[in-house]
């Protein structure tokens, strides 16, 4: 189950980082988002990193919370009690991993887009 479990978690980071990319360029011309882009990097990596974070945490903790206690190839047979106890350390987990990851994959996108002319 773990190459689940990480796609669950890549999924609902990127579902997370999604939301203010596609809020931020709702109301632009497909010519026009770049130079939007651009101008307001800071607040999209900003927004997208917290939104990125707090979307994986979410989903991974209920994830966690459910799957972990039963037996194997699902869960590890972890008591629900200790399943509780270790969620804020995973919480922590998802959540630097997010904090990372996001920023530097705008920032090596915002890298390629500007050398490219996509079509």
């Amino acid at each position: 189950m773990g190459p689940f479990y990480n796609l669950l978690a890549v999924l609902s980071m990127m579902a997370g980082v999604f939301i203010p990319y596609k809020l931020a360029t709702q109301h632009h011309k497909v010519g026009n988002v770049n130079s939007m882009l651009k101008q307001k990097i800071a607040l999209i990596v900003i927004s997208a990193t917290a939104l990125g974070m707090i979307v994986r945490v979410a989903v991974m903790s209920v994830t966690n919370y459910f799957a972990l206690p039963q037996s194997a190839p699902i869960g590890l047979s972890i008591p629900t009690p200790d399943t509780v106890a270790i969620l804020p350390l995973i919480a922590v987990f998802n959540a630097s991993v997010a904090f990372y990851t996001v920023p530097i994959g705008i920032g090596i996108a915002a890298a390629i887009t500007s050398r490219f002319k996509l079509k």
